[in-house]
């Protein structure tokens, strides 16, 4: 997410826009963190089994009494890392974006 994408969100809200700029990033990393740790989902049960096993961690963090905020945004950071990293490893072919880059290499390539 760029810099002007968090003023457009934010343009009715600018807490709403620096918040979403400031999550998206730490999900980033997270990724990033995750991708050189751990090797591709192999199956949609396994990305699956991942992503309920951080949001059992962030659901046990949640229905504390004594919330620690830190590790709450930390876990749903790493759910949604996740999240992002099923869709990155299982479903990469259905993303606008990579079709249109596809078919600018096949007019590179001449084909």
């Amino acid at each position: 997410m760029t810099r002007e994408d968090a003023i457009r969100i934010g343009e009715d809200n600018e807490k709403l826009g620096l918040e979403a700029f400031c999550a998206i990033n730490e999900v980033s990393a997270e990724l990033a963190r995750a991708v050189r740790k751990f090797p591709p989902f192999h199956s949609g049960h396994e990305g699956y089994a991942v992503i309920l096993e951080e949001l059992d961690e962030l659901w046990d963090e949640a229905k504390t009494k004594h919330q620690n905020i830190a590790t709450m945004r930390a876990e749903a950071a790493q759910v949604a890392a996740m999240a992002l990293r099923f869709m990155i490893d299982l479903c990469p072919h259905v993303c606008p974006l990579h079709r249109a880059a596809e078919h600018m290499q096949k007019e590179a390539d001449g084909l």
